[in-house]
C-alpha cells in the first residue's frame, strides 16, 4: 500500500481430488501452520465449494484466504528503486561462478570472468536464488521445487465461474515435508 502498487487479495485453494493428495494436503498444511500462515484453514468438500462453488471433485483443500496477486516485476523494481535511492548499484545478467568473503570485501566471480567486489552484496536469482546462497556459503536447504503455474484471464461473461486461486496438491510436497 505504501508503494501504491497495485494487488488483488483474492485468496487460493489448494485443493485434493485423492486421498493420495489429501495426505500431502495436510504435510503441506503443517508446513504452512509452522510458517504462521495467516487465516490458513483445512477446509472440507462443502466447505470448498461455499469458497468457490464451480469447483467440483475436491474431498478438501488447503484455505489461504489471504493469498494475493501482484505484479512482482513492478515489486522488484520499486525494491531496486529504495536501494539505488540508498547510494546502492544493480548489476544485472551475471552469471555467479564464486562469492567469498575476503574481510572487508566481498568478491562475486562471474561465469564471464568478470569480477565485483563490494562492502555488501544482495543477490537476487529467482528459481537459482538457492544455488547462488550455496555459492555464498549459505545452507543447502530448503531447495526451490520450481512448478509451472498459469493465469488465465476469463471473459467478462465467464467471470462468476472462478473467484480465487485454484490449485493442485503439488506432487513434490514429499521432497519438501
Amino acid at each position: 500500500d505504501e508503494k501504491a502498487i497495485p494487488y488483488k487479495r483474492c485468496g487460493k485453494l489448494i485443493v485434493a481430488t485423492n486421498e493420495e493428495e489429501v495426505s500431502r494436503l495436510d504435510a503441506l498444511y503443517q508446513i504452512g501452520l509452522k510458517n504462521k500462515v495467516p487465516g490458513l484453514a483445512l477446509v472440507d468438500r462443502q466447505q470448498i465449494l461455499e469458497i468457490e462453488p464451480y469447483c467440483t471433485g475436491g474431498l478438501m483443500a488447503i484455505h489461504s484466504p489471504n493469498t494475493g496477486i501482484v505484479d512482482w516485476k513492478r515489486v522488484a523494481c520499486s525494491y531496486g528503486d529504495d536501494f539505488m535511492a540508498g547510494g546502492g548499484t544493480i548489476l544485472t545478467g551475471r552469471e555467479v561462478d564464486t562469492i567469498k568473503d575476503v574481510g572487508k570485501e566481498i568478491r562475486v566471480n562471474c561465469k564471464d570472468k568478470s569480477r565485483i567486489t563490494a562492502k555488501h552484496v544482495i543477490t537476487c536469482a529467482g528459481l537459482y536464488s538457492d544455488r547462488v546462497a550455496a555459492k555464498a556459503g549459505g545452507k543447502s536447504s530448503p531447495t526451490i521445487v520450481p512448478f509451472r503455474g498459469e493465469y488465465l484471464e476469463l471473459r467478462p461473461e465467464k467471470r462468476y465461474l472462478v473467484r480465487g486461486n485454484i490449485y493442485p496438491v503439488w506432487r513434490f510436497i514429499r521432497i519438501i515435508s
